[in-house]
């Protein structure tokens, strides 16, 4: 099969396809049967068989034992099983920061002692004498 590939549901291939896939919503497997020449744009992608060309997911890749691919990844997270063969470009994005903190403006720490750190503040401390007193 070779053209545009567009719809509303999960695609299984387990035979050959040349051109792009575009399931946004949807889940992608590559079979271990399937061959594969395509631009991918899905949900979720699962490659056990060839796949040359890129995939843009919105969730996971996997890339099974019995894989073979080769081109560009762009997805949230990645997993690769043990026996794979892969040559690829990967990019993982990340959700913004839970905890609230800018990426822009990191957060600076100094220590009070060498197993605490303490986010410092732009008020200055008292002074303190710490020098040792004699009677």
């Amino acid at each position: 099969m070779e053209g545009t590939v567009r719809g509303e549901a999960n695609l299984f291939i387990e035979g050959s396809l040349k051109g792009s896939i575009e399931l946004e919503k949807h889940h992608i497997t590559v079979g271990s049967k399937g061959h594969a020449e395509a631009e991918i744009q899905a949900d979720n992608v699962t490659v056990s068989g060839r796949l040359t060309g890129n995939i843009k997911a919105h969730g996971k890749v996997e890339i099974t034992k019995d894989a073979h691919f080769s081109g560009e990844i762009k997805a949230k997270s990645i997993s690769i099983e043990d026996g794979a063969y892969l040559k690829a470009v990967i990019e993982l994005g990340r959700e913004s920061d839970k905890k609230g903190i800018p990426a822009s403006s990191p957060t600076q720490f100094a220590s009070t002692s060498p197993n605490v750190r303490q986010p410092l503040s732009d008020k200055q401390p008292e002074h303190v004498n710490d020098s040792p007193r004699y009677s």
